[in-house]
């Protein structure tokens, strides 16, 4: 355990590791395999949320590799994009630093990438990763479940991975749409996973940060409005639709349906109106 708390420390407290010390750390390496997944799981999540976060899995990346082995195909992994800078791992590295110092989104930019790897393919001089965000949420899922990390960490860290490629809009419309699809929380969580994403990417991604920034004002007043982006904002419940004789499943497709319609603006969010346009289809 002391393995994984020297590499603790030097993180939360900026330590630099002394010559010997380090290399006693790497030897030792495989003793880690004797450590039970939770403690290993609550010292890396302090370790993740260091100020020299970047600095100690540069240096201790043979350490993090026993305890995810996934990562290993990212390391030295060359991108070949004009939005990136550094290999897969050093990516993945710079993306936990910039981060918010919040053990859900740093635990959600360690593992974010890590499919990338086997989603790669060149085209016309370019690299592509088309798909990487599902591969990295299928093993990031895989890798949480192994390291005994509780359901809703679990959860909320690969539907972030799943969703970190959607672009940042102040577009009113896509912002419902996503605060919908996720809740309110994971959201704006989402918005800090794409800030550090862009940050660790080539200096023209960063312009993206202030589309962000729209992106999360914007949001915080479509909430503060009380404007109408889930079911409970909806001016009409399952309960009017069992009186309209609506049963089982049809009752939650029906209220999604008027739920999107007065997201995308086609119907105002009346009870009245909703109820009319239901008694229509009927």
């Amino acid at each position: 355990l002391r393995i994984l708390r020297g590499l603790r420390f030097a993180s939360t407290l900026g330590f630099d590791f002394e010559k010997e010390t380090l290399e006693a750390l790497l030897a030792s390496k495989e003793l880690l395999r004797e450590i039970s997944a939770e403690r290993i799981s609550a010292e890396l999540l302090k370790l993740l949320c260091g100020k020299n976060t970047k600095k100690v899995l540069m240096e201790c990346t043979e350490v993090i590799e026993v305890i995810i082995p996934e990562i290993k195909p990212c390391i030295g992994f060359l991108q070949h994009s004009k939005y990136h800078k550094y290999d897969v791992w050093e990516h993945i590295c710079t993306c936990v630093s910039e981060a918010k110092n919040d053990p859900i989104i740093r635990l959600a930019m360690l593992l974010h990438d890590i499919g990338k790897p086997d989603c790669f393919f060149m085209k016309d001089g370019e690299g592509h990763f088309y798909g990487h965000e599902k591969k990295s949420a299928e093993k990031a899922q895989r890798i949480l479940k192994r390291l005994k990390f509780d359901n809703k960490t679990l959860e909320r860290v690969v539907i972030l991975i799943k969703s970190h490629c959607f672009n940042p809009s102040d577009d009113e419309k896509q912002i419902k749409r996503m605060l919908s699809k996720l809740g309110e929380e994971a959201f704006f969580q989402l918005l800090d996973v794409s800030r550090a994403d862009n940050s660790a990417k080539n200096d023209f991604c960063k312009e993206i940060l202030e589309t962000i920034s729209l992106c999360e004002a914007k949001a915080k007043e479509i909430i503060e409005k009380n404007e109408c982006f889930s079911l409970k904002n909806l001016a009409v419940n399952g309960s009017d639709l069992v009186q309209m004789g609506f049963k089982g499943k049809e009752i939650g497709q029906k209220l999604d349906f008027l739920l999107q319609g007065v997201i995308d603006g086609r119907f105002e969010n009346k009870k009245d109106i909703l109820l009319t346009i239901l008694q229509d289809m009927i």
